[in-house]
Parts: C-alpha cells; structure tokens; sequence
C-alpha cells in the first residue's frame, strides 16, 4: 500500500455514506487508506465531551455499516475534529490524495444563502474533490461510478 489517503467527510447523512462507500472502492483501485473526518461543533448547551461523544457516534455507526460483509476494504481511519466543517475539510486536503465528500439535495436560492461545505471544499481544496450527488441523480452503485471516472493526471512538474 502507498502512503497516500483519501480523505471522506463524515457526518451521518445518507450522502456521507454514499461518499464514504464510494472512496472504499475508489481506495481498493488506488490502493491507498481512507479516513474518515467528522468536523463538530460544540452547542451552546453541549460541553465539548458530549459533542464529540456525539460525533463519535455517528462515525463509528457509518464505518460500520458501510464496512460490514465487504472484503475488499482498504485500510480505514477516523478522525473527529472540532471545527467548522469547511475548514477542517480544507485543512485535512494539504495532505490527501482525494477528498470525497456526500451532497446534500438542497440548491437555489437556499442553496445559495447558506452556503455549502462542498462548494467551499471544491474552491479551496489542495487536492481533488468528489461530490457524489444525492441518491437518484446518478448511478449510486460505488463500482458504476468508479467505472465512469477518469484517472486524476499526475502533477509531474
């Protein structure tokens, strides 16, 4: 195995699955590890042991899952950093080959007034971005979109 990891955003949505099981197949073809990343903040009324405890949660119910019955997992990993999302994200791209993450279904003008975490990833990243679409946009089978997806070019400079 290289040394090179893809990162996933995870955040227990149904779209942090998909993306999560997306990057198990895509990290089998490049035979690299895969973290997962879930960004936290603490509530007002939450100290921050609960909202990481929370956080954990959710990660590890998502890793487990996902990975259960598959035979063709990469090494996996997880992190729970507090944080906003997008920043965390961004940070944890300076050392990924990949940073894959799940959209969630919102667009226009809502969209547009609360801002998005993937569209900040993908201006901001230091690596390249997947977003996989939300269920019924596309082929959601990880091996259907693996197949359609061109190699990255390799930055030889």
């Amino acid at each position: 195995m290289s040394h090179a990891i893809i990162h996933v955003a995870a955040d227990g949505s149904a779209g942090s699955r998909r993306a999560f099981s997306w990057a198990l197949h895509e990290a089998v073809l490049r035979r690299c590890a895969v973290e997962l990343v879930s960004a936290y903040q603490r509530g007002e009324d939450a100290s921050a042991d609960a909202a990481r405890g929370s956080a954990e949660t959710a990660l590890h119910a998502t890793m487990d899952d996902i990975i259960a019955g598959r035979a063709d997992v990469s090494p996996v990993s997880w992190r729970v950093v507090e944080g906003e999302p997008a920043d965390v994200l961004v940070r944890e791209s300076r050392g990924s080959a990949l940073l894959v993450m799940g959209r969630h279904s919102v667009e226009g003008l809502r969209h547009s007034a609360l801002g998005s975490v993937a569209d900040t990833c993908a201006r901001m990243a230091d690596c390249p971005v997947v977003i996989i679409p939300p269920r019924g946009r596309a082929a959601t089978n990880p091996a259907q979109i693996a197949a359609t997806s061109e190699p990255f070019a390799q930055d030889t400079r």
